[in-house]
């Protein structure tokens, strides 16, 4: 299976929330960071894990590839992924907030499988988003 075959999979899984299927593309040793943020996560049960738990927050969240390029030693995704986020925002519990955001991986690969992610999100349009619905659902 080529990456680009391995990505497919990967992605649909994760919309499945497979994660069975998820963790079969991830290198035992695979590292996730989502840069700009303190997350970086080492190996695939942690990485497995750490994504539960985003998606505990996010339930019917789903993706779309919207655009790929390979390099020799990356391939580089750009996604758009909707749905709604429940859960604690600053303090304040949020509940159901739509959301729509953009999102930049680029994966290496090691022995045919995800060896290394780093995720440029949109974190700057998740804030926006969140303080907008509550500032429509304060009345302000």
């Amino acid at each position: 299976m080529d990456s680009l075959e391995t990505l497919e999979r990967f992605f649909d899984a994760e919309n499945a929330r497979d994660w069975g299927n998820w963790a079969a593309c991830l290198h035992p040793e695979v590292t996730y960071e989502a840069v700009g943020s303190e997350w970086l996560v080492t190996g695939a049960d942690a990485y497995v894990d750490h994504m539960k738990a985003a998606y505990a927050d996010l339930l019917d969240w789903c993706f779309t590839a919207r655009h790929s390029a390979a390099g020799e030693s990356a391939v580089f995704v750009e996604f758009d992924g909707v749905g709604h986020y429940t859960g604690l925002y600053r303090s304040q519990d949020v509940v159901s907030v739509p959301l729509h955001l953009s999102a930049v991986c680029v994966f290496e690969f090691a022995d045919g499988l995800i060896f290394r992610v780093r995720e440029y999100l949109d974190r700057d349009g998740f804030d926006r988003q969140i303080e907008e619905f509550l500032a429509r659902s304060s009345g302000m």
